[in-house]
């Protein structure tokens, strides 16, 4: 079975969804855009690390990646 292209090849790229639409990847419930608040100045490594685990779990949400194997 081949492979199903989304866009035409337009030099701006392609856009999933608005901005009030849901999306999710590889069978994950489809989520609105996920927030994730990360610190703005230099982070300490306790800041850093809540910040990793926020984008991970955003990734996980939207279906991107598996955190079984973090």
């Amino acid at each position: 079975m081949a492979a199903e292209t989304l866009g035409n090849g337009a030099p701006d790229g392609t856009v999933l969804g608005r901005t009030d639409d849901k999306i999710g990847f590889y069978g994950a419930t489809p989520i609105t855009t996920p927030t994730v608040a990360v610190t703005a100045s230099t982070p300490n490594a306790a800041e850093l690390a809540a910040d990793m685990i926020a984008l991970r779990t955003a990734l996980v949400n939207l279906g991107l990646i598996d955190a079984t194997e973090l």
